[in-house]
């Protein structure tokens, strides 16, 4: 197998082909730095904030924390991955070799992965718990929650070596992309199967499952909406008979106090759907917003054969980096005891920095 248009060939051994360099204009190549620079630096220090304060928010059970901090040190070893890139990015091509290229592209691509499959098992546990309360401690525990993520490490390490290097002509899929990052070139025509199949199984199935988990929550909720109402009225007729007894009530005024509680039972119920998936719904849709435009467009771009115009792939690429840090973001916003954290946190070490 020939890969034509980048110049790799099968005739060298794994890992050691040349590989492609680009050289985009100096303007896309400062453009690269700065954005690539920057997200690996905010990755690495957004992540080890999380791993230090994650274990201190008292909300958070024993699974919580397992799928909350794996996910904190994937993003980690993504930023950090992507330190080597943002240097290579000032010149416009890889100058450190293709095997370390290589590398490096391999390990990216097995992170994403893991944080896709981080992400869905994060929203499972709460589907879990959410519609089967009484069984979740006997269904769900912190031992399991480890050996699934363990599991699925080795299982995306393995698979994706196998994958690129049969599929993919002994990793010369792996390239330094145009957008400044080693990465499987999953836009190559004769890639264009196995680029489906792994975005399908690591993120489009994950979204559409994730789709099916949040509707059944909420017509879960909704049923308990509608008993909490039915109750919620009867109480607040029989409230109304024993108000006064020297007070006459209409039918209106019946039916206005039904209503009324009707009301307050519906806004508990989106209040308390609202409150128990916020964070994992604002997860996964950061993730899938960040990945979804990235992928569309490598596919469409390997089944049509022709590459997707350079400045929308550096916008779906860009998004693809914001999501290292993004979730350090959403838990300051959403997370009370997680601001308390930091602002103990940052109590406890600043004056050992003066020191």
């Amino acid at each position: 197998m020939s890969v034509t248009e980048y110049g790799s060939t099968t005739s060298m051994p794994p890992f050691y082909a040349t590989g492609p360099t680009y050289s985009p204009d100096s303007r896309q190549s400062v453009a690269g730095v700065t954005a690539i620079a920057i997200t690996a630096v905010l990755s690495i220090l957004c992540n080890v904030l999380n791993l230090i304060l994650l274990p201190h928010l008292p909300e958070l059970n024993e699974v919580n924390r397992v799928f909350y901090m794996s996910l904190a040190l994937i993003d980690l070893a993504t930023g950090i991955i992507l330190l080597p890139m943002s240097v290579a990015a000032v010149g416009g091509e890889w100058p450190f070799g293709s095997p370390l290229c290589k590398s490096l592209g391999y390990l990216l691509t097995v992170s994403t992965g893991l944080s896709s499959s981080t992400v869905f098992y994060l929203n499972g546990d709460r589907f879990i718990a959410v519609t089967k309360p009484l069984r979740y401690p006997s269904l769900v525990n912190r031992k399991r929650a480890i050996t699934i993520m363990v599991s699925q490490t080795i299982g995306t390490f393995i698979i994706l070596f196998f994958v690129l290097y049969f599929a993919g002509d002994r990793f010369n899929i792996i390239v330094y992309r145009e957008f400044g990052i080693c990465l499987v070139d999953f836009s190559e025509p004769y890639f264009a199967p196995y680029a489906i199949f792994s975005f399908a199984i690591s993120m489009w199935m994950y979204a559409l499952l994730l789709l099916v988990f949040y509707t059944v929550m909420l017509q879960i909720v909704r049923r308990h909406a509608r008993t909490i109402a039915n109750q919620a009225a009867m109480a607040t007729v029989i409230a109304s008979n024993t108000r006064s007894e020297s007070e006459v009530r209409t039918a209106e005024d019946f039916q206005h106090d039904i209503e009324r509680a009707e009301k307050l039972a519906r806004n508990m119920r989106h209040r308390g759907l609202l409150k128990s998936v916020l964070l994992t719904v604002s997860i996964a849709g950061a993730f899938y917003i960040a990945w979804l435009p990235f992928t569309i467009c490598e596919v469409v771009a390997a089944v049509r054969g022709r590459r997707i115009h350079l400045n929308i792939m550096e916008v779906a690429s860009r998004l693809t980096l914001c999501n290292g840090w993004m979730n350090t973001v959403i838990y300051l916003l959403l997370k009370q005891s997680y601001r308390n954290a930091l602002v103990d946190f940052v109590r406890r070490t600043r004056p050992r920095l003066w020191d």
